[in-house]
């Protein structure tokens, strides 16, 4: 499914007037937030094949809409050439954001032993079940525009009795619809679905160069699973979803890759796996686990791995400090306001207890439900 999430976006918005297609015939083009370009590519026109209306993000061929600050940007050669390429585990994708550049993340050096009974299983073969932990790398993959970033956690689990359900498979035809009534569509996303609701552990991983709107589903489906551990980027789009739902959830959470394995590995431990002894226990499942109880802040284990101060501060985008600077200057003249005025002070703090109260009442009714 995710490989094909670019695949599955549609606008409702008309392509450009004959004008337009005028102007970019230029030596110069305009994009589409008005910012002069140079002329590199042919504007070609494509129709979605369900409705027959033009599609504006392919109109404009070429341009690619940014996830994380929403403008639509003149993509690189590079770029589009990559969009071609169907052997999707020979795609070299540059770590422009240096989401795995920490010194933790790297691959192991020397490579780890791979232990004889770990398999790395890919669709659309059949998963081999023969271990008694597997999990599964739901995450960004984007026909080949994510991070290898399940490359790389392979690397640092390959000395483990596990089985790992990676739907990155090595290539995808890019003709392929994302349709129930393609057999290689059909197939993908059944393997996918079998495989989420067999394995122990679902790893999400959120690229926060990309949407990945499927993987945004798929947290969705497995949210109250209790066998769900997270990894998204503070820059990621939808970043602040993802971080309530897991807090309303109880998913463990981590911010960076670095963070993630140490904290995967203490996971699959409390769910029952040894890798001492290369063996799982026997654990209780979790069906009368309740939907949307919040645990207290001390039983929240994960809260060790996360990013510190420094690491924090050097993924701040200038939006975001500009924001943070905003809401520092609206506290401060907010103080000023209630020292002028200390009854609409008292006021609006009861407000506030009387609103933190029924949503806190809210979760508790949604947790016995």
């Amino acid at each position: 499914m995710r490989q094909i999430s670019a695949q599955l976006t549609r606008t409702n918005t008309l392509a450009s007037t004959a004008g337009d297609r005028k102007e970019m015939a230029q030596e110069t083009v305009t994009s589409p937030n008005g910012e002069e370009k140079p002329k590199v590519i042919t504007p070609v026109e494509t129709t979605d094949p369900e409705t027959g209306l033009p599609e504006l993000a392919k109109c404009k061929d070429g341009y690619k809409r940014c996830p994380i600050c929403k403008v639509d940007k003149l993509m690189t050669q590079e770029e589009i050439e990559r969009k071609k390429i169907v052997d999707l585990n020979n795609v070299e994708v540059p770590d422009t954001l240096l989401q795995l550049a920490n010194a933790n993340a790297r691959a192991p050096n020397p490579p780890l032993k791979r232990h004889k009974d770990f398999r790395h299983c890919l669709p659309p073969t059949e998963p081999q079940w023969n271990n008694k932990f597997a999990l599964f790398t739901a995450g960004s993959i984007e026909m080949g525009a994510a991070i290898q970033w399940q490359t790389l956690l392979v690397k640092h689990l390959e000395d483990l009795p596990i089985t790992i359900c990676n739907p990155r498979r090595g290539t995808w035809d890019p003709e392929i619809q994302p349709k129930k009534g393609d057999p290689d569509f059909y197939e993908q996303v059944n393997w996918e679905l079998n495989s989420l609701a067999k394995v122990d552990v679902i790893v999400f991983f959120f690229d926060c160069n990309t949407s990945s709107p499927i993987t945004l589903l798929e947290l969705g489906l497995w949210a109250s699973s209790g066998k769900v551990i997270v990894c998204c980027d503070q820059r990621y789009w939808k970043q602040g979803n993802v971080e309530m739902v897991c807090e309303r959830y109880n998913i463990p959470y981590v911010f960076s890759f670095h963070h993630l394995v140490p904290a995967l590995k203490k996971f699959m431990a409390l769910k029952g796996f040894d890798a001492a002894k290369g063996k799982c226990y026997e654990f209780p499942k979790e069906e009368g686990r309740a939907k949307s109880t919040i645990c207290a802040k001390e039983d929240m284990w994960w809260l060790e791995f996360q990013d510190t101060k420094e690491e924090a501060d050097a993924k701040k985008t200038r939006a975001v400090k500009d924001a943070e600077k905003a809401a520092k200057d609206k506290a401060k003249a907010e103080k000023e306001h209630y020292k002028a005025n200390p009854a609409q002070k008292a006021a609006d703090e009861a407000r506030l207890a009387e609103k933190r109260k029924k949503n806190a009442e809210n979760a508790l009714m949604e947790g016995r439900s």
